[in-house]
């Protein structure tokens, strides 16, 4: 079980599942035989204010990398030092993303510069809060793809995911969820 937010609001005790063995909080990291937790701190609201974590969860060489609520860092990404700061603490090889997508035009852009930055195998998109929102995203990325850019849009229903370590994508596959769901 992992929390990422230090607000309040975000922590609810009567969440947690029964029988969760470790609970990791405020930054706190887990080792587990072949599964390695990492925290990275991330900013929900603006850049410098670390609110929340990101997780690195790494298991038999693969990299999954859920950023929680980055909201901030993503919409001011053309901000030298946070390109810096994911390049520091985040590594190159991410096999699947998963992270934020708001329905704000200003951030769709801001959104798919991030995920070229890290140019993921896969990318699960959460946290939005209506079907457009979404919809709105998944257009903008098949417009890039005009420009020279690869997405490949697939249906979690229709596609298979399997996949070795890490070899860098020909196109990186947006795995959509087959209901709305804004926590997916």
């Amino acid at each position: 079980m992992v929390y990422s937010h230090l607000h309040e609001d975000h922590y609810d005790s009567t969440r947690i599942p029964k029988g969760v063995k470790h609970i990791l909080n405020n930054g706190e990291g887990l080792e587990l035989e072949d599964l390695n937790i990492i925290p990275i701190p991330t900013c929900e609201n603006q850049f410098g204010i670390f609110d929340n974590t990101s997780y690195l969860f790494t298991y038999k060489g693969f990299n999954i990398l859920h950023t929680g609520d980055i909201q901030g860092m993503i919409a001011n990404i053309e901000n030298d030092s946070i390109a810096d700061y994911f390049k520091k603490n985040y590594p190159e090889n991410i096999d699947l993303l998963i992270m934020p997508i708001e329905g704000k035009i200003k951030y769709i852009p801001q959104a798919e510069k991030f995920i070229r930055l890290f140019n993921p195998k896969r990318i699960i998109p959460t946290h939005y809060w209506s079907q457009e929102y979404l919809d709105e995203f998944i257009v903008y990325l098949k417009e890039k793809n005009y420009s020279g850019a690869k997405y490949s849009i697939k249906d979690i229903k229709a596609s298979q995911f399997r996949s070795k370590q890490y070899t860098k994508p020909d196109s990186i596959i947006v795995i959509l969820p087959d209901k709305f769901d804004y926590c997916f």
